[in-house]
């Protein structure tokens, strides 16, 4: 019998010789596992390694297709249409990645599914799904251990609160949502995970005030003070500048006992897991012009995720910041965290 191929395409530089493209388009139908990376997927698109067009690709049957992975760097063809057209013909897909392009997939059989869509250092006008159609997606994704949707999340009103319709992922392992502060912040109302669901959000904030900011973190705290919520122990609070933008890292996290992180350092960097990391663009960071006077808004974050995020049983706490403060403003923010037993703080001592 046929065995299915692992076609897995990442070259280090340059574009790949035609003959190789043809031989590969050739065979991606015999495929189990397509993983295509930005080199492999160069313009023009019928001379790349995945030569399909959106409003024909369902026309193409790929019988032993598993995993579907295709990374561009360029956004391909875009129109809310897209996101209606008939799936490909794949009946064994389980796990969909693509950036910058949109594949109709089987949607309700997937363990895993994300959708990027980026373009570092500009503006990207991609058409985005209607908020029905949208909504009609994350239901058919219900069976999903990885849901990651980044860029890709419409203007959806803001939920209700309870009562409200939601949409619900009883086996969800992993939950990525990045973009505009409202959208996801939006779609977060609509979702409903198990407690121990690791969450990671990447924020770009298109509010600009500090009010807007504590109250995105608020919306989203809820969530992590239910009974059910694994006990957070440790915290990381990251404030910094990097480049014209202010941005704040923040990451919960419990014990996991064999975990390391590589890009990680501090007393997280082993033997945790988190079950928050969010990241922060637009941070509204420290005014410097005179520290004696200024207010404190990472303090003040501070004080309000304690409280928020119920962190009275907090072990470690880790706290990086390039802004200046009043010993007295360090001490009366402190003071509250009297669990902690690991504490570090990085400048020391702080500026």
């Amino acid at each position: 019998g046929t065995v299915p191929l692992c076609i897995s395409l990442h070259p280090a530089m340059g574009k790949l010789p035609q003959e190789i493209i043809r031989i590969i388009v050739d065979h991606l139908h015999s495929a189990s596992i397509i993983d295509l990376s930005p080199m492999s997927l160069r313009p023009p698109i019928r001379e790349c390694a995945w030569p399909f067009k959106t409003a024909e690709v369902h026309q193409k049957a790929f019988p032993f297709l598993e995993e579907l992975s295709l990374h561009f760097l360029f956004l391909q063809e875009s129109s809310t249409e897209m996101y209606q057209m008939p799936p490909i013909d794949a009946p064994r897909l389980r796990r969909v990645t693509m950036s910058n392009i949109f594949v109709p997939c089987p949607l309700d059989t997937l363990d895993t599914f994300e959708l990027h869509y980026f373009m570092p250092g500009q503006n990207l006008n991609v058409s985005l799904p209607t908020s029905p159609v949208f909504f009609k997606m994350l239901q058919s994704l219900s069976n999903v251990r990885i849901l990651s949707l980044d860029g890709c999340i419409p203007d959806i009103a803001l939920s209700l609160g309870e009562g409200s319709a939601s949409f619900e992922f009883p086996r969800l392992r992993e939950l990525c949502i990045g973009g505009k502060l409202t959208r996801c912040q939006s779609l977060w109302g609509y979702l409903t995970f198990p407690p121990d669901t690791r969450v990671r959000m990447d924020v770009r904030d298109d509010i600009h005030t500090l009010d807007a900011q504590f109250a995105f973190l608020d919306a989203i705290s809820a969530h992590f003070r239910s009974p059910m919520c694994p006990v957070i122990t440790a915290l990381s609070a990251d404030d910094e500048r990097p480049g014209s933008e202010g941005r704040l890292r923040l990451v919960l996290a419990t014990p996991d006992p064999g975990v390391i992180h590589d890009l990680w350092t501090g007393p997280l960097a082993t033997d945790y897991g988190y079950i928050l990391d969010l990241s922060l663009v637009g941070w509204i960071f420290e005014p410097m012009i005179n520290p004696a006077t200024s207010s404190a808004p990472f303090l003040t974050l501070l004080e309000r995720i304690y409280a928020s995020f119920d962190l009275k049983k907090l072990e470690i706490l880790e706290i990086a910041s390039l802004h200046q403060f009043r010993p007295e403003q360090w001490r009366d923010t402190l003071s509250r965290f009297e669990s902690v037993t690991t504490f570090a703080i990085d400048p020391f001592p702080p500026p």
